[in-house]
């Protein structure tokens, strides 16, 4: 039995060489491989709510000025345009006050988050409703560049 033991061994050690040999391997790719590009590159549209008569950021205002930073990982910010709504109030100039502070408020929290943009547009809304009474920001980006 023990002689049987080595031959039988040796057969099944060269039936099982010719998977390893260099002709079954496959060859390497032909075309080259481009690294995926990050999707969060695009234009970024986001609204700001506030309380009414209020420049105060909400709880949900800041996780979401987090969250567009977090997508924006990776890019880098052409253009900020911002548009202050206010229309939540009885006069023109308390409105416009309110208006400039809410738009303060929202930049202070992009920057702290990060987003800086080398061209920033803003404008003033005063709204023709009650209901008028946030910050639309549009963030046009592109790929970050490492030089």
């Amino acid at each position: 039995m023990k002689r049987y033991i080595l031959p039988c061994m040796m057969g099944l050690a060269l039936a099982g060489g010719p998977a390893f040999a260099d002709e079954t391997r496959t060859p390497p790719p032909t075309e080259p491989y481009y690294a995926p590009q990050p999707s969060g590159c695009d234009l970024v549209r986001l609204k700001i709510y506030f309380e009414p008569g209020t420049a105060t950021l909400t709880p949900f205002a800041r996780d979401a000025i987090s969250e567009v930073s977090e997508q924006l990982a990776g890019c880098s910010v052409q253009r900020l345009n911002t548009t202050a709504i206010a229309g939540d109030s009885s006069t023109e100039a308390p409105v416009i006050g309110l208006a400039e502070d809410r738009r303060a408020s929202v930049m202070k929290e992009l920057l702290a988050q990060g987003i800086r943009a080398s061209d920033v547009a803003m404008n003033t809304d005063l709204g023709n409703s009650v209901m008028s009474r946030t910050v639309d920001i549009e963030l046009q980006t592109v790929p970050a560049r490492i030089s």
